[in-house]
């Protein structure tokens, strides 16, 4: 089984060279996928999938709730930020966004949990800016102690250039933070605009700056995504998605039997009828099954794949050959 995560896989083709049909087999080769989101799963049907199943990842609600009330001091105005500091996650764009909300709060501050290779620069960055002053780097934290510091913001914000699904908003829905995130990936589908936060284009400074000032300002609509957190946070309870990962493992520890026919209904004899009655018992009992046989009716047949008789014997066992190798 291939667990997607990856908001930027077709970026990391292209950049390390992975040649397309090597691109299509790592996705085409698992029994089964699981993807974070309808984004990567989508994206992996595309690519030839064929057994692929949504299983976003979880938090730990009640951990979060708990250190959520055992926060005993809310900063006003701080933004929290908890990721890698790679070009992906868009920090870049929240430095300089952060400018902008500076300037139009002066008492606000952006809270950094995360470490990467982009630091110096970023942090160099702030200093041109002129908010070095109003920027905590807390480094790389634990991940207790990194949602203890997420706990004591104000609203949390979600800058990424790509993301598989957004565990970092997930996390900050738990804590009862609301988010403001770029609108790529998995985010699309979990932040319900002004419902529990804010979309906003990516790699957009003046659109990220602009959400969180309204986030920030608007009371109105910072209480009614409060509010909307908590019963997206409980969607995403960790015993919940591993009771769907329970089903696929369990899928694929079923038997599995590959029919290797000659002859195959609508052709007539033993082979045919046995076949297609073994399919029938295999079908009742759950049990998977695909089945491979020569054919001159090349109608398509579920969980059946047919050699045309239509070619000559040495390429019509050859292509037999390939094709039952694939199934087993």
């Amino acid at each position: 089984m291939l667990t997607l995560q990856s908001g930027d896989l077709d970026d990391k083709a292209e950049s390390y060279k992975i040649p397309n049909w090597l691109w299509k087999w790592i996705h085409r080769a698992p029994d089964s996928i699981t993807g974070i989101s309808a984004f990567l799963c989508e994206r992996a049907k595309k690519l030839g999938s064929k057994s692929v199943v949504q299983i976003p990842n979880g938090i730990d609600v009640a951990l979060l709730k708990h250190i959520a009330n055992a926060t005993l001091e809310k900063k006003q105005n701080l933004i929290g930020c908890v990721a890698r500091l790679s070009s992906e996650k868009g920090v870049e764009e929240l430095v300089e966004a952060f400018a902008k909300v500076h300037r139009a709060i002066p008492e606000a501050r952006l809270m950094i949990v995360g470490d990467g290779i982009l630091r110096d620069s970023l942090q160099k960055r702030s200093q041109e800016l002129g908010i070095d002053a109003r920027v905590e780097w807390c480094g790389r934290l634990s991940h207790t102690d990194a949602m203890k510091k997420l706990a004591e913001a104000h609203i949390a914000v979600v800058p990424s250039r790509a993301e598989g699904l957004g565990i970092a908003a997930l996390e900050a829905f738990g804590l009862g933070l609301p988010v403001v995130a770029t609108a790529v990936g998995g985010l699309k589908e979990i932040i319900i605009n002004e419902n529990n936060g804010l979309l906003v284009e990516a790699r957009n400074v003046s659109a990220l700056a602009d959400g969180m000032i309204r986030l920030m300002t608007d009371s109105a609509l910072y209480n009614q995504c409060k509010e909307g957190v908590k019963k997206t946070a409980e969607q995403f309870e960790w015993e919940m998605c591993m009771r769907s990962y329970e089903d696929v493992y369990r899928l694929l520890l079923l038997p599995r039997f590959v029919f290797a026919a000659g002859i195959y209904a609508p052709d007539s004899g033993g082979p045919a009828t046995y076949v297609v009655s073994l399919e029938e018992a295999m079908r009742a009992k759950g049990i998977r099954y695909e089945t491979i046989s020569y054919a001159d009716d090349m109608t398509s047949v579920p969980h059946v794949t047919k050699i045309s008789r239509a070619q000559n014997v040495l390429m019509r066992y050859v292509r037999y050959t390939i094709a039952l190798w694939k199934l087993v």
